[in-house]
Parts: structure tokens; C-alpha cells; sequence
């Protein structure tokens, strides 16, 4: 709760001056509020006395600061609002800037529905929170404080009659709170594990189409629906016993704060007005009791929610960046060094690599083969600084990467990956990610180079074509075409073609082998590979297996080991 309070008052205070004034106008608003109630009764007892003239007076006055206290409420509220939508969009903001910074381990590990209930949610709860608490409070404990210290002039009794119908009220219902806000974060977690169903079925969309599941999607979704509605359920119960228990305060309350009215009323000590009074600051509490009743609901309701978006703001999981940055050598050199590195995924799983050693020399091209968990797309991972290593040292450029902001060393590095995945949006807005300051001649001269310009061209839209969500509307080669044109676009020093013509059939790899030999060219490249139809001419060739080195040469003095492991794949793929 403290981390979440922080978070809230720490935006409250860097907007203090607005909301300064939100609760200067607001107090002199709830000031008025009691005040026209007590001016009208003064009036009431003047026109009984026999003063119509004084009573006249008065009920202007109490007119006129019925009004005021309206006026004064709405500009109020004015600042308020300023506040509540400069907060609202500084959340949104912070929780997406830290959910960009969260590292890779963290994203492979969340299911991506829970996290948008989660920032959905979580900020509906902040305006929640801020609207019932923040922007109501000033005004209860302002008319609480006078409703009592004016009662307290009439009768210390009605003053201690209305007090215990407080006490009491309060005492029960914070029994029952402690009860609903249990079954509410119970609610809330069947509630985030339904939107993380419903977002990954529908992402997986095509999946569900090719299997004709449907309806075993529907069946399947029933699950958490089913116990979505018993958890709110006995929510809505807990809220039923709230409102009873405030009736059966309420209701005796009444009847003996009529019954000692009547008495001191007919004994002379009191007037009519103060009877006006009274009753009508029974019921000003009353409602008061039911405001916050109201509003105590919803904030049980939202805190959870709002706690689960400031805990992610605390989510530590990511790559820590050098206290003292270092820069690349500004002749940047686009050698690679592993030294002694070893590294694994999680305590719990074994070693991908374990001292493991690799030298790439700048300009040179090295493919990397071997059967399926060798460690050839763990490696393209540590490379790019996904994962931290366990031990050991990677240099670029004769750096150690751990030692220059990930920023710089992404941008040393293009990456063209097996299943490349675009925005939903046009064909250049994905082309001009990777340098959105690229000129058009720049964008077609790149397109030109990757074999994707003409497919461009005959659309209707060009450039401006929408591909899809993860570019479901283009073709496999096309996409990695795009992907090619995108790194060229980059123009990184070192660039990693990671299995990319895997799924492609013959006549598009031999487009894609096209380009992919436009990319190499001045530049260090590493290709992993299942298919050797792109590293027949690369520089080097190395098997990976379990971590290790266990070949390495080129692709002529590799294919001539009789026993050897590249050659027994590579008479399979012919065989094939």
C-alpha cells in the first residue's frame, strides 16, 4: 500500500498549484453547504418570532449562498479535472515507457492479455481512486467537522446520538470490508486470467480457424467465466450486507433523535429552526454515509487494480545499463569476441553454453549450423544484450557490451529474423522503424536492393499498403524482403540473418538469397541456417552442438569430412 500511496500523492504534488486551488474553492464551497442550511433555519425561528422583515434577510442571504456554494464548487472542480487528466495521462505514459524497458525475460514470461487488463484497468482504478477519494474527502470532512461542532451548540446529546450512529456504522461496515476486499482481488485475478484467454485465443486467431476450434475456444473460455461470476457474486453479497447494516443503524437512530426533539421542543429549549436543523443534518450525514459507502465500494473495488499497475511501475526485471556509459571507438570496428562465455536461461535449466569461445573478424561472413537447441538462436539473443550472461565477456569492437548503453549496441546490429513481425500499419511506416529519418530515395533505393520494390509498386497502395496485424496480409517472402529493405535502411555494421529462408519455397529463397547478398556486402555478417542455399559462399562455417564448436572451416573443407556432422546434414538436406 505505501509504494501505491507514493505513487499517487508524488503525482498530486508535481501538479500542487492546481490542486491548491481545487481545495480552496472546494472548502469554501462545503463551507457554504452548511452554511445555507443554518442562514434558513435562522429565518425560519424570525418569521415564527414574528420578524418577517429579519426573516426575509435571511432566507436572501441563504439563497444567495446556495448559489455561491454551487458556483464555487464548479470552478473548483475545473481544477480538478486539470490535476485528474494531466495524472491520468503521465500513468499511461509511465507504465508504457517502463513496459518498453522491461527486459526480454520478462516479456517471454508474461501472457500480453493479462498485461493490457492490467494498464486498462489499472488506470480506469487510478480515476477511480482520485475521483472518490481525493476529490470528495475535503468536502466530507469539512461538513462533518461543522454539522458536529454546530450540533454540539444545540445539545451535546444530539451531538453524541449522531456521533455513535457514526462510530457504529463505521465499525460494522470496516468488518465487512475486510472480507470484500479479499473476495474483490480474488474477482480481480479471475478477471485478468479471462482477459489473458480471450486476447491469446484471438491473436492465435488463425490457429483456431485452421482447427475449426471454435468451439472448443467457447467451451474453453466458460471456465474462468464461470467462476468470474461466482467470485463477483459473493462481491455483490458483501455489498448487500453494507447497505443493511446501514439501515438498521440508521433506523433506531431516528426514531430517538425524534423522540428528545419532541421533549425539548415542548419544554421550550429549543426552537423550530433548530429542529430544521437537525434533521436536516441527520440526513446530511446520512448522505455523507452513503457517499462514502458508495465510494468505499468502488475504491475496494479499484485499489487492487491500481495496485497491480503501480506494482508493475516496480517490476525490476531489467537490463542494468552502465553507471558510466562508454562509447563505441568512433572508427568502429565490426569485430566480434566471445570469451569463456557461459549462460542459462533460468537456475532451474541447464547450460546452453559453458565456456564458449568465438572469434568473428570484422567484414567477414560466418554461418552457424547445427541441429535444433544447439545454442544458435540463444546466441543472436546474448548478442543483442536480451539476456545477461552468467559469466564471461562479449566485445564488439573491441568493448565489452555490458559496458555501452544497449541503445548504442542495438544499432550496431540489424537482424533479419525467421519470422519477421510488422506493425499493423503501412508498408512504410515498417520500413522507416528502423530509421525514421530516412529519405524516400534512401527507402526505394533499399527496396530496390531487397527485391521488394516492384511487389511494392503493384499494389494499389504502394508504400501506403496496410500489412496486417504481424503483416498477415503479405507472404512469407515478401515479409522477409521487407525485413531485408528494413535493415538496409538501418545500414548497421553488423547484421544477423537468422534462419530466413527456412519456410520459403525455391523461387522465393533464391529472391531473398538475392538480396541477403546485397545486405553482406561491407558488413560482418552471421547467418544461422537450417538451409545451406545462403552460406555456400560465406567465409566460415562453424556446427554448433550442445553449446560447442564441435566443426569449424569452410563450406568446401567442411563437405569433404566423410564422418563429419555439416556433412552428414548437408547429404540429408540433398537427399531430401
Amino acid at each position: 500500500m505505501k509504494q501505491t500511496l507514493i505513487y499517487l500523492f508524488s503525482k498530486i504534488y508535481r501538479y500542487k498549484f492546481p490542486f491548491i486551488a481545487f481545495l480552496v474553492f472546494a472548502s469554501a464551497s462545503s463551507v457554504l453547504t452548511i452554511k445555507w442550511i443554518t442562514t434558513f433555519a435562522d429565518g425560519l425561528d424570525q418569521l415564527i418570532e414574528g420578524n418577517p422583515d429579519n426573516s426575509l434577510e435571511l432566507f436572501i442571504k441563504s439563497s444567495i449562498y446556495f448559489v455561491s456554494y454551487g458556483i464555487l464548487g464548479a470552478i473548483g472542480n475545473e481544477f480538478l479535472y486539470k490535476v485528474r487528466m494531466k495524472i491520468q495521462v503521465e500513468s499511461v505514459n509511465d507504465f508504457f515507457k517502463h513496459t518498453l524497458r522491461l527486459n526480454y525475460r520478462y516479456h517471454t514470461n508474461k501472457i500480453t492479455g493479462k498485461l493490457i487488463a492490467i494498464i486498462t484497468k489499472g488506470e480506469g482504478a487510478y480515476l477511480t481512486i482520485f475521483d472518490n477519494f481525493l476529490a470528495q474527502t475535503v468536502a466530507t470532512v469539512i461538513q462533518s467537522f461543522m454539522i458536529f461542532q454546530i450540533m454540539n451548540t444545540i445539545s451535546t446529546k444530539y451531538l453524541i446520538i449522531m456521533g455513535l450512529n457514526v462510530i457504529i456504522y463505521f465499525v460494522i461496515q470496516n468488518l465487512i470490508l475486510k472480507v470484500n476486499i479479499r473476495l474483490v482481488k480474488k474477482g480481480l485475478e479471475i478477471s485478468n486470467e479471462w482477459s489473458g484467454k480471450i486476447v491469446d485465443t484471438l491473436t492465435s486467431i488463425e490457429n483456431v480457424k485452421i482447427f475449426t476450434s471454435e468451439n472448443f475456444e467457447l467451451k474453453d473460455i466458460t471456465k474462468p467465466l464461470d467462476k468470474y461470476y461466482k467470485a463477483w457474486r459473493k462481491v455483490h453479497h458483501s455489498y448487500t450486507a453494507i447497505g443493511v447494516s446501514k439501515t438498521l443503524v440508521e433506523a433506531p437512530t431516528l426514531l430517538i433523535l425524534g423522540y428528545f426533539l419532541y421533549l425539548d421542543y415542548v419544554a421550550g429549549t429549543i426552537t423550530a429552526g433548530a429542529i430544521l436543523i437537525t434533521y436536516s443534518f441527520f440526513e446530511r450525514l446520512n448522505v455523507i454515509k452513503r457517499l462514502f459507502n458508495s465510494q468505499v465500494r468502488r475504491i475496494v473495488r479499484a485499489y487492487p487494480q491500481f495496485k497491480m499497475f503501480v506494482d508493475h511501475l516496480h517490476e525490476d526485471q531489467v537490463i542494468k545499463e552502465p553507471a558510466t556509459p562508454k562509447n563505441f571507438p568512433k572508427r568502429f570496428t565490426p569485430n566480434i569476441s566471445i570469451k569463456d562465455l557461459s549462460f542459462r536461461y533460468e537456475d532451474s535449466l541447464p547450460m546452453v553454453f559453458k565456456d564458449f569461445n568465438l572469434d568473428i573478424k570484422e567484414n567477414t561472413s560466418i554461418a552457424i549450423v547445427g541441429d535444433s537447441g544447439g545454442g544458435k538462436s540463444t546466441l543472436v539473443k546474448l548478442l543483442f544484450r536480451f539476456y545477461d550472461i552468467n559469466s564471461g565477456l562479449i566485445k564488439i569492437s573491441d568493448t565489452d557490451i555490458t559496458q555501452v548503453l544497449t541503445k548504442d549496441l542495438r544499432k550496431k546490429i540489424g537482424l533479419v529474423p525467421q519470422d519477421p513481425v510488422l506493425f499493423n500499419r503501412s508498408i512504410m511506416y515498417n520500413l522507416k522503424y528502423a530509421n525514421p529519418k530516412a529519405m524516400k530515395t534512401e527507402i526505394i533505393k533499399a527496396c530496390k536492393k531487397a527485391k521488394i520494390y516492384k511487389f511494392i509498386q503493384s499494389t494499389t497502395d504502394g508504400f501506403n499498403t496496410i500489412v496486417g496485424e504481424r503483416g498477415i496480409k503479405l507472404s512469407g517472402g515478401q515479409k522477409q524482403r521487407i525485413a531485408i529493405a528494413r535493415v538496409l535502411i538501418e545500414n548497421p555494421p553488423i547484421v544477423i540473418f537468422d534462419e530466413a529462408t527456412s519456410s520459403l519455397d525455391a523461387k522465393t529463397e533464391d529472391q531473398v538469397k538475392t538480396a541477403f547478398e546485397n545486405l553482406r556486402k561491407d558488413r560482418t555478417t552471421i547467418v544461422i541456417a537450417h538451409r545451406f542455399a545462403t552460406i555456400k559462399d560465406v567465409d566460415r562455417i562453424i556446427y554448433l552442438e550442445d553449446g560447442q564448436i564441435v566443426e569449424d572451416g569452410t563450406f568446401g573443407s567442411l563437405s569433404k569430412i566423410k564422418e563429419g556432422k555439416f556433412r552428414k546434414l548437408y547429404e540429408l538436406q540433398k537427399l531430401n
